[in-house]
């Protein structure tokens, strides 16, 4: 079945190879207009930020059962965002920092867009207070994600050590790459459906790649709502960078969907709260 899929795919890209190319010149200029200039120097300076471990933040462990370092993790896990996150977890976990349960915790709770995406190429797309209410949902929902899975506590007893500028960078390029070859792949794949299949159109902008997915809401009547279910969910790209990213970690995909689709729950639950408080606020 695999075999014959590939195949159908290598046909169909042949015989529409003018439409994915166009396709793909669109992805590559979003990629550099809008994602890389902010995404590559935010990745380069958090992969620069130490964890720090302080016995103060007792909080962290009431709440998440986090210890402070860990809490800082999370933090950065807030600036880079998916799938460079991800990534760094991996690392940690490839260094004995973290136990599977513990780095797949993080993985299926901080799942959302770099704040320079969400703050900086999202205000520009559409206004600053749209992109500002668009991230701090996103950040209450992580928050409630990882109050519910306190069961799984995380220490770090050894902080992990920072990069250096230079791993740094390192680090940064190759997460650009992989962002870039998954953004080919998809941006081909959603080609072919849409030109088979137009009216699936709305869908597929929707759930394949949260990016050209808030480009494509511009024009949109309410576009916040639509946004944080294609942030929620992440977009099936950011899905295959992950997976392809993590193997070592060996995740369960049903798992890792279910908390997508609970992510999109909690931020539709905040949006519908928010706005039914300011309605009777102003009645």
């Amino acid at each position: 079945m695999k075999t014959i899929l590939l195949y159908s795919l290598v046909f169909f890209s042949i015989l529409n190879h003018n439409e994915i190319l166009i396709s793909n010149q669109k992805t590559f200029a979003f990629f550099i207009e809008k994602l890389l200039p902010s995404l590559f120097f935010l990745c380069t300076l958090v992969g620069m930020i130490p964890i720090v471990n302080s016995q103060k933040a007792k909080w962290t462990r009431f709440l998440f059962h986090l210890d402070s370092a860990s809490f800082f993790l999370v933090l950065k896990g807030i600036l880079i965002g998916n799938p460079a996150f991800s990534y760094l977890c991996v690392q940690l976990y490839q260094n004995h920092l973290l136990s599977k349960k513990q780095a797949q915790r993080l993985i299926f709770c901080v799942n959302l867009p770099s704040i320079s995406f969400m703050l900086m190429t999202l205000s520009s797309m559409y206004s600053l207070p749209l992109a500002f209410s668009c991230f701090l949902i996103q950040l209450l929902s992580v928050l409630i994600l990882l109050f519910i899975t306190r069961s799984i506590p995380i220490e770090l007893t050894h902080s992990p050590t920072s990069f250096s500028f230079h791993q740094s960078i390192l680090f940064s390029i190759k997460t650009m790459a992989l962002i870039l070859a998954y953004l080919f792949v998809i941006s081909s794949i959603k080609c072919l459906i849409l030109l088979y299949f137009p009216s699936f159109h709305f869908i597929v902008e929707l759930f394949f790649e949260f990016s050209s997915g808030a480009a494509f809401l511009m024009d949109h009547r309410y576009p916040l709502f639509y946004l944080l279910i294609c942030f929620g969910f992440g977009g099936i790209c950011s899905h295959l960078q992950i997976f392809e990213g993590c193997e070592s970690l060996k995740m369960n995909y049903i798992h890792y969907f279910f908390f997508r689709i609970f992510h999109v729950f909690l931020n539709l639950l905040i949006y519908l709260l928010f706005f039914v408080v300011i309605f009777h606020t102003f009645q």
